[in-house]
């Protein structure tokens, strides 16, 4: 997700390109028959279960499911077609006790979760790729094919247009700091914004919130792991249940990443 200038959008800057989440866009019947021949046959229901499914664009917006590598479309193809399978709970039982996480079924499986936007106070909320629900625990997922990380942070990036072009909102380091932009003084841009990022990170991932910490650890590719993995907690939290985050499906270097955290 970044934050561009003042204003909220949906963004987060990935593998050298620009994705956003389709905000209510109308899409065209060829461009929708065209995600869904991609799809694989048993995944395609997902297109009429929900016709408002949030895909991702790329800069040009144009659903980067469409393309041959995409990490969104891989992720419906596997836990979509899960979903539908009558073996799911036997499925997410063998996963589970394979990864060491203590979760029972039955489950349910959603897939792009919108993250309640109270839960970490983010304008625009956090997306998951999918999650899984059990009466005893949660579990979210992050799904990469090709990409080498995930995606970084953009308030150390200028810029690209209004008033502030060319500004940077971070200086890349987790130290005291005014943006530019707001006038906020910070050691995070997100956090001069409420975001509550912050404020879970030392119980998440034992990292000290008053301590100067040069670079950020989130400026590159931890960003995204670290949302999904407070994204965990916070759910977890809501429900009072365990949860989990894990990052997989994809020849990343992180693949067997697992956090389990108590409500």
């Amino acid at each position: 997700m970044s934050f561009l200038g003042n204003e909220v959008d949906c963004v987060w800057r990935h593998a050298g390109y620009v994705l956003t989440f389709n905000s209510g866009i109308a899409m065209s019947p060829e461009l929708l028959a065209q995600i869904e021949s991609g799809l694989f046959p048993s995944a395609r229901s997902i297109m009429s279960e929900r016709p408002d499914f949030p895909w991702h664009l790329d800069k040009s917006r144009i659903p980067t499911a469409t393309l041959v590598a995409s990490s969104q479309a891989i992720a419906i193809d596997f836990f979509q077609t899960i979903k539908g399978l009558s073996s799911q709970d036997v499925i997410m039982a063998a996963w589970t006790e394979h990864l060491g996480i203590p979760f029972h079924g039955p489950w349910r499986i959603e897939l792009e979760h919108v993250l309640s936007k109270s839960l970490l106070n983010e304008p625009r909320s956090t997306q998951l790729d999918a999650l899984a629900l059990s009466d005893d625990g949660v579990i979210t997922f992050e799904c990469k094919f090709t990409e080498p990380d995930g995606g970084g942070c953009s308030q150390p990036n200028p810029l690209q247009s209004g008033a502030h072009k060319g500004m940077a909102q971070c200086n890349g380091s987790y130290t005291p700091q005014v943006n530019p932009v707001n006038g906020i003084s910070s050691r995070c841009a997100l956090t001069g914004k409420g975001i509550k990022y912050w404020s879970h990170v030392p119980s998440v991932l034992d990292i000290n919130a008053d301590a100067d910490i040069d670079p950020c650890p989130f400026r590159g590719g931890w960003y995204q792991w670290m949302r999904n993995l407070l994204a965990a907690q916070a759910l977890g939290r809501e429900r009072g249940v365990k949860s989990a985050a894990w990052k997989g499906l994809g020849k990343t270097d992180a693949m067997d990443l697992v956090n389990t955290f108590n409500p």
